[in-house]
């Protein structure tokens, strides 16, 4: 899959990856990863409901995230 989406922790330490589509079958992947910067290590995922992600903001406490995928920015907790 291709990423269509990323962005940092404020500390740097956390990479958030959005994903975009299957570059040979074209479906959609909807999961949003967190990686360790230091390690490369997937930490945390989740699938939302709706589309791929086009956008992606952390807020400052790291407790929030906030996706957009075209159809309008969604608050993913």
């Amino acid at each position: 899959s291709t990423i269509s989406a990323v962005t940092f922790s404020p500390d740097g330490k956390t990479l958030v990856t959005g994903g975009g589509a299957n570059m040979y079958t074209g479906k959609r992947d909807p999961t949003v990863r967190f990686w360790d910067v230091a390690s490369a290590v997937e930490v945390r995922r989740f699938s939302k409901a709706h589309s791929w992600s086009t956008e992606l903001a952390l807020a400052p406490d790291c407790q929030t995230l906030s996706t957009n995928c075209g159809e309008g920015w969604k608050d993913a907790g």
